[in-house]
């Protein structure tokens, strides 16, 4: 038998139907498994699917980014979003359970991704600020991506008519934005103040210099343009002068050789007339 998935009900536990098994697809590489997203429904199902994985990662690794930060204040906001998330799993599941979702058997490969880069930083050595900023940066990544998730699996889940599930997804939106907000705060105010005003000098100072010596490089370009240009119009113009004296050479050579035709007859009928008057 096929697997099953959801089809939205009026009752608080929404209907089951049978659905095609998984198979392989016409670009599926030879044995995997190709995913089958033959409806809306089975879309949703498969968001929060990855949800699901997606947060029980992150809560793995939030203790470990709350026990490396040095700022009481990016610490306490750590530890905030641990309970946060724990909470955020306990609604994916409550979701499972009202429309006979399983969980399981997905791995959220966004997830895994953020959180690989972010287990280098917990590893590095650094300024304290510095590392701080990193760890936000990386929690920010995290949050942006569940952001975008959890609003599209809301969307999904209201055209479905499923509004229970639609509201806690809209709730743990409303969190993960909130958090997303605070870090950048925690940032703005706090972290990068603590890294040195020269800091920001240093990173324009490096630009103008950039900027300087493209317009150098630019101004020299139109220099080399300008005496190529002339230089291209000095020979047109030494072309255009002589064209001009060949052709008045080339005018008098006409008379001249006019002149020439009339001294020829004139000889040969003075020639003529001798001959005659033998």
């Amino acid at each position: 038998m096929g697997r099953r998935a959801f089809t939205p009900g009026s009752s608080r536990r929404a209907r089951l139907e049978p659905v095609a098994a998984e198979g392989q697809g016409p670009h599926q590489p030879k044995g995997s498994a190709a995913m089958e997203l033959r409806t809306i429904a089975s879309l949703f199902e498969d968001q929060v699917k990855d949800l699901y994985s997606a947060e029980v990662q992150l809560l793995k690794v939030l203790t470990k980014m709350a026990a490396r930060a040095q700022s009481p204040s990016l610490r306490e906001a750590f530890e905030a979003h641990v309970e946060e998330t724990r909470e955020h799993v306990e609604r994916l599941k409550r979701i499972g359970e009202d429309l006979g979702i399983r969980l399981g058997g997905k791995k959220c490969a966004a997830m895994e991704g953020i959180i690989e880069e972010g287990t280098e930083l917990l590893e590095a050595d650094g300024d304290g600020a510095v590392i701080d900023e990193a760890l936000i940066i990386t929690a920010q990544r995290a949050e942006h991506y569940e952001i975008t998730a959890y609003g599209s699996a809301r969307t999904l889940a209201r055209h479905l008519g499923l509004e229970r599930a639609a509201e806690e997804l809209q709730r743990t939106l409303d969190e993960e934005s909130a958090t997303d907000e605070k870090l950048t705060r925690i940032s703005l105010d706090e972290i990068l103040p603590m890294t040195g005003p020269g800091t920001g000098e240093g990173i324009r100072g490096e630009e103008e210099g950039f900027e300087m010596e493209l317009a150098e490089e630019t101004t020299s370009a139109r220099g080399r343009g300008r005496r190529g240009g002339r230089a291209a119009s000095t020979q047109r113009t030494a072309g255009r002068t002589a064209s001009g004296r060949g052709g008045t050479r080339t005018k008098k050579s006409k008379p001249a050789a006019g002149a020439a035709r009339g001294r020829g007859k004139t000889a040969a009928k003075g020639r003529t007339g001798t001959s005659r008057r033998r």
